[in-house]
């Protein structure tokens, strides 16, 4: 079980630094924003406009 946590802690952090650097230098590859966002949906029915 330990060896699942590291790898998925580092699958998670590896993909926020990426995306992140994507922000930050204006160079999103919507491909890839668009597989994270279905790998990372942590509560996919929630609709964030609420929120703003």
């Amino acid at each position: 079980m330990v060896d699942y946590a590291k790898r998925r802690t580092k699958d998670h952090v590896g993909r926020f630094t990426k995306l992140y650097n994507q922000i930050k230098n204006n160079e999103i590859d919507e491909e890839f924003l668009t597989d994270i966002s279905e790998k990372d949906a942590i509560f996919p029915d929630i609709d964030y406009k609420i929120y703003i």
